[in-house]
């Protein structure tokens, strides 16, 4: 039952990824399977592991335009529609070698395209994460004052479930963080700044915030790897594991956003594998086909 749920949902989870705009989670659910992999067939699967960057350098230039067109709000585009544009986009974007970001002609509907060289700066600086660090360390405290803990407060709401708390806050740290230390306009309220977690340290505490976070970041990776990660462990606790543990691989947006679902995670994964498998699906299926 369990391999008929992941050919059924695993689909729907991965064209849901690609109409997000986002390209992290598609990069790190590969890896998961290829870390996955190694644990528990002993072995490393060179070609799926070096076919992780390319699809990220192939992707990174035409998604930006993507992003630009399915994350506008006015068009009001469902998943078939996203996912459509987005398979157009990438093919006319490799075969004309650039896009505009004007997509449509005035009038026409029609795309429209320009041979504009394809550019990494940016995947560059998002992979780093030097130049913002370099950023916020220039403007903290002397032109913009340390935000003393207050980006780690939505980690004590951020599992409330919203059907339980309706007005529950929304997570707008990488907005406010692009606004207060002006990479974002002050009146854009739409646009968020990924806050990587160690310029996050700085910029609530600085130096002594990075070595003290650091400090724990560290412990916290030991203990997740201890109790969920262990060596030796069943195929199916090391899969659930692995899957609680993959967020904190990434450490590109704020701490609350990252560490933030991590409870009601591991309660729907106990759910899944714990309380479902001792539900008797194969006697049920049994009595409905004797019926």
């Amino acid at each position: 039952v369990a391999a008929i749920v992941l050919l059924i949902a695993f689909p729907l989870v991965i064209i849901k990824l690609i109409t997000s705009g986002y390209l992290s989670p598609l990069i790190l659910t590969g890896l998961l399977f290829v870390v996955l992999e190694m644990a528990i067939g002993g072995r490393i699967r060179w070609l799926p592991l070096l076919m992780l960057p390319i699809i990220l350098l192939l992707a990174y230039p035409p998604m930006m335009v993507i992003r630009t067109y399915i994350w506008d709000s006015s068009k009001n585009l469902n998943t078939a529609e996203k996912l459509s544009y987005s398979a157009k986009f990438f093919l006319d974007y490799y075969v004309l070698e650039g896009v505009e970001e004007n997509l449509h002609r005035p009038g026409t509907g029609k795309l429209s395209f320009s041979k504009n060289p394809i550019n990494y700066r940016g995947l560059a600086i998002r992979t780093s994460h030097i130049v913002l660090l370099a950023n916020v360390m220039d403007a903290s405290p002397k032109r913009v004052p340390y935000w003393r803990g207050e980006t780690y407060v939505p980690l004590f709401t951020h599992f409330i479930p919203r059907v339980i708390w309706p007005e529950k806050p929304q997570e707008r740290t990488g907005n406010a963080f692009g606004q207060r230390y002006g990479f974002l306009d002050n009146t854009d309220y739409k646009i968020s700044l990924n806050l990587p977690w160690i310029t996050e340290m700085y910029a609530n505490f600085g130096t002594i915030g990075v070595f003290c976070g650091m400090t724990l970041v560290g412990i916290l990776l030991a203990f997740l790897e201890t109790a969920f990660c262990r060596p030796k462990v069943p195929a199916l606790q090391l899969v659930a594991g692995a899957v609680v543990v993959l967020p904190f691989f990434y450490q590109e947006s704020n701490f609350s956003l990252v560490a933030g679902s991590f409870i009601p995670l591991v309660v729907c994964i106990w759910i899944y594998f714990y309380v479902a498998a001792r539900v008797p699906f194969e006697r049920l299926l049994d009595a409905i086909h004797r019926r």
